[in-house]
């Protein structure tokens, strides 16, 4: 997903705080900050999978395409958008939103190969809903 539709979706937010999960992402972070999407890197600090573990288990809310942080995120509980593709793997199965394997997540399809902007969306207004009436779980 091109990283310049991330600030395009998410810039205009304000009080929120992002992270990156993505290691070695310094050019798409770099992207994003050009677009006026600001983004907290501390992936070098990270030296395990345990790591990445406790440093997703602090997030109130985890954005990512289908990676292993979308698996340790939902394995965690962490509430988790996941934007997916026409042609996801298998594990999302088809015509679902939500996942059996982790209640915390909710998917967001494609309707249209390569046109992310609209899933991007839909993520951005389900998550000014939920920041609306929600507090922090914890401060990071």
């Amino acid at each position: 997903m091109p990283p310049a539709l991330y600030a395009r979706a998410f810039g205009s937010l304000s009080g929120i705080r992002f992270y990156s999960l993505q290691v070695d992402g310094e050019k798409e972070l770099a992207t994003m900050a050009s677009d006026g999407l600001d983004v907290v890197d501390c992936t070098k600090e990270l030296k395990s999978f345990d790591e990445s573990a406790a440093l997703v288990g602090n997030l109130d809310l985890v954005i990512t395409v289908c990676t292993s942080v979308a698996h340790l995120s939902g394995a965690l509980g962490v509430p988790t958008r996941l934007p997916l593709d026409v042609d996801a793997h298998w594990v999302w199965m088809l015509g679902r939103d939500d996942s059996p394997w982790y209640p915390s997540m909710r998917i967001y399809r494609q309707r249209q190969y390569g046109d992310w902007l609209p899933v991007l969306e839909q993520i951005r207004g389900d998550f000014m809903t939920m920041t609306s009436r929600a507090t922090p779980r914890r401060a990071f």
